[in-house]
C-alpha cells in the first residue's frame, strides 16, 4: 500500500512546498477532551486530531530541519529535546556525572529543580477551543 502512496503524496507535498497552499483536508482537525483524571471539568486535555497526511509531512519537515541543524552544528551540546539518540534519560546521566565529578574534586555544586509538571495546564482550554 505505501508504494500505491508514494508517489501521490510526493507530488501533493512537492506541490505544496512550491505553491505555499495546504489543501483544507490537511488541516482540518477534530478536538476530543481527554480525562486526566480527578472530578473537575479542568481535569480534561483538549487533544487535536489532525490528518496523518498532514502528520506524516510534519515529521518529514521536522526531522530534516532537525539534520539541517544537527549538520550545521548550531546546537549547543547541553540540547537533548528533539534530537535523536539525546533522551531525557541521557540528559540525567550526564548531568550526574558532571555532579558527582565536581562532587569528587571537592567542589561546591549547586541545583535547582524547577517541577514543570503542571506547566501545560495552566493553558486556557477556552482560548484553545475557539482557535
Amino acid at each position: 500500500m505505501k508504494h500505491n502512496l508514494a508517489t501521490p503524496l510526493t507530488t501533493q507535498f512537492k506541490l505544496s512546498l512550491h505553491t505555499g497552499f495546504v489543501p483544507n483536508e490537511w488541516s482540518k482537525a477534530t478536538l476530543i477532551p481527554l480525562h486526566k483524571g480527578g472530578p473537575s471539568i479542568v481535569n480534561y486535555w483538549p487533544i487535536s486530531l489532525t490528518s496523518l497526511i498532514c502528520k506524516a509531512k510534519e515529521r518529514h519537515n521536522m526531522e530534516l530541519k532537525i539534520q539541517d541543524i544537527v549538520n550545521l552544528q548550531t546546537l549547543d551540546l547541553s540540547q537533548y529535546t528533539f534530537i535523536k539518540d539525546r533522551s531525557c534519560l541521557l540528559n540525567l546521566v550526564d548531568f550526574f556525572e558532571k555532579v558527582t565529578k565536581e562532587v569528587d574534586e571537592g567542589k561546591m555544586v549547586h541545583t535547582a529543580y524547577l517541577n514543570l509538571a503542571k506547566a501545560f495546564d495552566t493553558i486556557p482550554h477556552s482560548s484553545i477551543v475557539e482557535n
